[in-house]
């Protein structure tokens, strides 16, 4: 039963922080990568890193 609990609390809690980066984090970085004048970042974006990176982190983080 503990365990059951456990695992089911790791999945709510990195499903929460994959949506808390999907949403507003994500896109404020979008946005602030767009309006600066260096390019390499923009690469970042085009390149949907970001993107790739916002999935990585839930597994990290549970």
């Amino acid at each position: 039963m503990a365990n059951s609990l456990a695992v089911t609390l790791i999945v709510v809690f990195s499903l929460l922080v994959y949506l808390i980066l999907k949403g507003p984090i994500l896109t404020g970085l979008t946005t602030l990568i767009a309006r600066t004048r260096t390019k390499w970042d923009d690469a970042l974006v085009d390149a949907k890193t970001l993107h790739r990176l916002s999935k990585l982190v839930p597994c990290l983080s549970g």
